[in-house]
């Protein structure tokens, strides 16, 4: 299953930091090819993505679902596709670094059904830079807000 796990360094505090993470809405618009989501429940939304993977390019939707949220540590989430067959997980984890804050996200997506394998090697090469791409943007805008405090 195809994951990726990247960490970074935020320079706000832990408390700034996991204020605006623990906001799905606040953060799942810097996710690569993000089209919209809708808020069903506290716990469960609907993710629109659209993903590039070699000549394909394609909107996919994911159910979404916070497994579990602890205050100023982490959230996790599952990810079931709608309109695809795949499954996946995430979080997004904070822990004080001094007066920084190291975040770290995790992503796993899994491709199913007959072109699952092909889709799974494709896909693993391409989650490091949609990782890299989501904590970057999600880094600048937290420093953008604490800087402007």
């Amino acid at each position: 299953m195809p994951d990726v796990t990247h960490i970074e360094t935020v320079k706000a505090p832990l408390e700034a930091t996991w204020d605006f993470c623990k906001d799905m809405n606040n953060w799942v618009q810097y996710l690569k090819g993000y089209e919209k989501h809708e808020e069903k429940s506290e716990t469960d939304s609907t993710w629109w993505i659209k993903g590039d993977v070699g000549i394909m390019a394609k909107t996919v939707s994911f159910d979404v679902h916070i497994e579990e949220w602890i205050d100023n540590d982490k959230v996790t989430f599952s990810m079931k596709g709608v309109s695809e067959n795949m499954t996946g997980k995430g979080s997004l984890k904070v822990d004080a670094d001094g007066d920084n804050t190291k975040l770290t996200f995790y992503l796993e997506i899994k491709a199913g059904g007959l072109i699952g394998p092909m889709v799974n090697a494709v896909l693993g090469p391409v989650l490091k830079p949609i990782a890299t791409d989501f904590a970057e943007k999600l880094i600048a805008r937290i420093e953008e807000i604490q800087a402007s405090q």
